[in-house]
């Protein structure tokens, strides 16, 4: 199925208004974020942008690669030298990404937030944010035991952001990829807007042999030893330095919605996957999981997030290799509060509990994708200002507000990344 039919099934779907009732959990405590569907159209687009990032590249790219891994990452947006050059475009003076296979072997960053947070306290984690760290012993029982390798010495955990060819040209065709580009940018009268096409995908990832020791040590009594050969046979993997690394988490923006439609996808085995805020999904999964409470005991194994048949027909469509089916639906956010009856006006959560939890250091009870990308802003001298809310602890959820002297970069806090990027 081609990708242009993906999203026109989306669309259609969304179209015909085939929403079901949102099946909203008892009311949390007072004050509290809450997480919820906000309905089956809006879960529709979500499936359908995955199923857009995860379709199997065409050639030249090598098999077993999917789109997301073709597109620009952050370092190729705004750290290249000269102007971005999209990734196999044939090199230019300056530029280092001369073919799609030299992109492929680009190195994972660091989560970006989580090293836009480092000057702050630590306020969950031991291995929070910074540069990436070699694995340590086990930490806090809410980053899920996280182990230490017990054969080769590897990062603990690695990320990768990537954006299509809509958003990376438009950042690109308005000159917003440099210090000098924004302070020009940000003495236009013209707002900075995305265009509806754009789709930027964030991913984490864990070397294979940490998985099964981390999914082992999460087991509880059941004491089921994880090989590594399962976490090969149920992850989407990748190579980094001849080393693999299985995919655990994924978080998907899309400017099909003028605040964004912000999804987030975890493999079904996270342990504590539904912790705090539940897990919902009102299209691809079946009725009876289409919301999910989370437990009283922390890091978990949640059920299985069985597809849904129309969900498992888009798959096939598609030509979707069989491990997709290991990856489950969070939520949908569209909504900075709730509009649901029995929690109106409370901020929505969204937060991965891989992604917020253990990279970037943010509790899930502070973790919002909408209000956090909201903040993404900078200022004349074409910087993110360090005192802005969305690098803040706590992380803001619920209504963001305006910021004085800054101008919005539209949710993308991809500019985090340039060299520079925070200032006083």
């Amino acid at each position: 199925m081609r990708l242009f039919t993906v999203r026109a099934a989306a669309m259609s779907l969304f179209a015909l208004g085939m929403a079901g009732p949102v099946h909203a959990e008892p009311a949390p405590p007072a004050g509290a974020g809450v997480g919820y569907s906000p309905g089956r159209d809006y879960d529709v687009l979500s499936w359908a942008t995955f199923i857009t990032a995860v379709t199997p590249a065409p050639a030249p790219a090598p098999a077993g690669t999917v789109t997301f891994q073709t597109w620009a990452t952050d370092a190729e947006t705004f750290q290249a030298p000269g102007v971005p050059v999209w990734p196999g475009t044939p090199s230019t003076a300056g530029h280092p990404v001369a073919t799609l296979q030299e992109h492929l072997s680009h190195p994972f960053q660091p989560s970006q937030l989580g090293r836009a947070r480092a000057h702050l306290p630590q306020v969950q984690l031991e291995q929070g944010g910074g540069e990436l760290p070699p694995c340590g012993p086990p930490g806090d029982a809410a980053a899920g035991n996280f182990p230490t390798p017990a054969t080769k010495t590897a990062n603990c955990y690695a990320e990768e952001v990537t954006r299509n060819q809509a958003s990376f040209q438009y950042i690109v065709s308005q000159n917003l990829y440099s210090t000098a580009g924004l302070k020009a940018a940000f003495s236009a009268t013209t707002p900075i807007a995305f265009p509806t096409d754009s789709l930027e995908v964030k991913t984490d990832w864990i070397p294979v042999h940490t998985v099964a020791v981390w999914l082992t040590r999460n087991q509880g009594a059941s004491q089921v030893v994880i090989s590594d050969d399962f976490v090969k046979k149920n992850y989407f993997l990748t190579q980094q330095d001849g080393l693999d690394y299985a995919l655990v988490s994924m978080h998907i923006s899309s400017k099909l919605l003028p605040n964004w439609l912000w999804a987030t996808f975890e493999h079904r085995l996270n342990p504590g996957r539904c912790d705090t805020m539940g897990c919902y999904d009102q299209f691809g999964t079946t009725k009876a999981l289409a919301s999910v409470p989370p437990r009283k005991t922390a890091n978990t194994t949640y059920p299985t997030c069985v597809k849904s048949p129309e969900l498992a027909a888009l798959f096939g469509r598609a030509g979707l290799a069989p491990v997709w089916i290991n990856y489950c639906l969070k939520e949908t956010q569209i909504d900075y509060l709730s509009t649901q009856p029995s929690t109106k006006g409370r901020p929505v959560l969204g937060g991965d509990s891989f992604t917020e939890r253990v990279a970037a250091d943010v509790p899930i009870p502070q973790s919002s994708c909408i209000t956090c990308h909201k903040y993404a802003s900078f200022g004349a001298q074409g910087c993110v200002s360090g005192t802005n809310p969305g690098i803040s602890n706590p992380a803001p959820i619920g209504t963001a507000a305006a910021q004085s002297g800054q101008k919005d970069y539209d949710f993308v806090w991809g500019l985090i990344t340039m060299t520079n990027s925070v200032c006083n």
